[in-house]
């Protein structure tokens, strides 16, 4: 944890000033000299750190407590990579930098670095600026100062424009899952209360049909009640695969062709011959890490929803690849994709697509939906099995018309096994606290550098 170092101003000891102009006027300096364009982010903070006598200076993104992006002033420097900046130190940084403005000074972890830090929010964002010296470096109110005006003049003078609209939609993306997981713990808890209700309807209703006469209307009125409370089952059931998280084994194994195949034979039968299936499911793609019934209801959800946006002939595809995700990719992604190994599962339709007030709401909205009489809750199903099983999923235009959702399991972690279709392979311990933790360290490691 970061320590504060004593002093007069807000978390800034008070040095002695400089022989030379002070350094608000050498950050004046140099954002009066940058009116011809902007420079480059690598460019801005050499200028800054020089000005203000820093060995480093560096720039962050924070989003959803990741450094998403980071660029560094100099990159070739031999101490760069043993740094232990600010932000690799606290469990929840974005709430530790929202404090830090004006320009607050922190010393590292180690002891071996002193750091001046300010903050600037921008389109949702969190931005950090940070400049870096040996420990024994004492920051003046005037190096606060400049500091804090490099933050005030970061999207003024440096060219980080380029990618904003890329950060925005990582933005948009946290929120939407910050409201859907919102949502999911409400639906858990009437989900939960409403199961009590129905096991009472349902096992009552069981006992009154053994014991009335058949073929009487109190019979036939009976057995109106119990299929009623079994269509709620079945409501809560699929409310529950969205709303309900839980901790999986983690060597779970189950081999997506042979579900693929079972599946295609129901929904060929089905759907009959105005809807083409055509599947391509590469013989070489590993195991997944997720359970058979989660899988096969995976698949069923993002084919009933492919077939559904047909309003009369037309064609469904799926198929699989294995893909490897970077920190980018996952940022991307709504669930629990974190760097590494997946089987990319598209589903595309030649249906009418999604309008882009449609595209806004379905994953903003769990219960959103196009479909007759609003029978929603297939992508809010599918988002649920991926985040409880390490997954994304993406939504996207077809390339002329129709929709295309990509669902990314992650591949299993031992190697796949022959299995019979609809079997899998599970274990009973699940990944460990330490485990997690070093999942969280390796996905901190692979961040964004441009």
């Amino acid at each position: 944890m970061n320590r504060l170092l004593p002093g007069a101003g807000p978390g800034v000891e008070v040095g002695q000033q400089g022989p030379a102009r002070s350094a608000p006027a050498a950050v004046h300096a140099l954002l009066a000299n940058s009116s011809s364009g902007p420079r480059s982010v690598e460019d801005w903070l050499g200028d800054i750190a020089k000005a203000l006598g820093g060995r480093h200076a560096a720039l962050v993104a924070l989003l959803d407590h990741e450094a998403i992006v980071q660029y560094f002033s100099p990159k070739e420097s031999e101490l760069l990579a043993t740094l232990s900046w600010p932000w690799g130190q606290q469990r929840q940084p974005e709430q530790e930098f929202r404090n830090a403005f004006p320009a607050v000074a922190t010393l590292s972890a180690d002891g071996r670095s002193s750091f001046l830090t300010a903050a600037v929010q921008h389109e949702d964002i969190l931005w950090v600026i940070c400049l870096e010296d040996a420990h024994h470096r004492v920051w003046t109110v005037d190096e606060q100062a400049a500091v804090t005006m490099a933050a005030l003049s970061l999207f003024q003078f440096a060219s980080i424009q380029e990618n904003s609209q890329k950060w925005a939609q990582w933005s948009e993306k946290t929120a939407n899952q910050q409201r859907l997981e919102h949502a999911g713990v409400l639906v858990a808890r009437l989900v939960h209360d409403f199961n009590n209700v129905l096991t009472s309807i349902l096992g009552f209703t069981e006992l009154s049909l053994a014991q009335l006469p058949p073929g009487s209307a109190q019979k036939n009125f009976m057995s109106e009640v119990y299929a009623g409370a079994q269509q709620g089952s079945q409501l809560l059931n699929r409310l529950g695969q969205f709303s309900v998280r839980k901790t999986v084994a983690q060597d779970l194994t189950t081999a997506l062709s042979p579900l693929v195949a079972e599946e295609a034979n129901r929904l060929r039968t089905a759907w009959g011959d105005a809807i083409t299936l055509e599947t391509l499911i590469p013989s070489d793609l590993p195991a997944l890490a997720i359970d058979a019934d989660s899988l096969r209801v995976l698949l069923a959800k993002l084919l009933e929803n492919a077939r559904e946006a047909i309003s009369t002939a037309g064609k469904v595809s799926l198929s699989a690849r294995q893909v490897e995700l970077t920190r980018e990719d996952c940022l991307g992604l709504l669930g629990r994709a974190c760097p590494g190994s997946y089987a990319e599962i598209t589903v595309a339709d030649t249906g009418r697509g999604f309008s882009a007030e449609a595209r806004r709401r379905v994953f903003a909205e769990p219960f959103f939906s196009t479909k007759p009489r609003h029978r929603g809750l297939g992508f809010a199903t599918v988002y649920g099995l991926m985040s409880n099983y390490g997954g994304g999923i993406r939504l996207e235009h077809g390339l002329e018309n129709g929709t295309v959702v990509r669902a990314y399991v992650p591949k299993a972690r031992r190697a796949a096994e022959t299995l019979s279709p609809g079997r899998s392979s599970s274990g009973k311990s699940c990944r460990p606290e330490a485990e997690r933790a070093d999942v969280k360290r390796r996905q901190r490691g692979q961040t964004l550098s441009w």
